[in-house]
């Protein structure tokens, strides 16, 4: 699955919000919940282990999920990315992908 939007922002806003996994549920739709669970988070290149719970409401039904993420940030030459791969959900066998800007 891909998807592209594209945004009249500075790039570094993006970022901010983006690499702000405490809060960003405040900012994506169905996502409850997100928060850093180990140490790294504050290290440019770390791997932050983010929890997340998401729920939606499908044809009548609360639907809800939640995964542990390891999260890599690239910053290099201008390219910005976060490779996320899924460490742990009982929801989902695979989970992985990057946010590209």
């Amino acid at each position: 699955i891909s998807g592209e939007i594209i945004m009249d922002i500075p790039i570094d806003d993006i970022w901010e919000i983006l690499t702000d996994y405490d809060n960003l549920s405040s900012h994506v739709p169905n996502l409850m919940e997100s928060k850093v669970i180990n140490n790294d988070s504050t290290i440019v290149g770390g791997t932050p282990r983010v929890y997340q719970m998401g729920a939606q409401r499908i044809f009548g039904f609360q639907f809800g999920a939640d995964l542990t993420l390891d999260m890599t940030e690239n910053v290099h030459h201008g390219q910005y990315s976060v490779d996320f791969e899924c460490v742990d959900s009982q929801f989902f066998s695979q989970f992985d992908g990057s946010w590209i800007l």
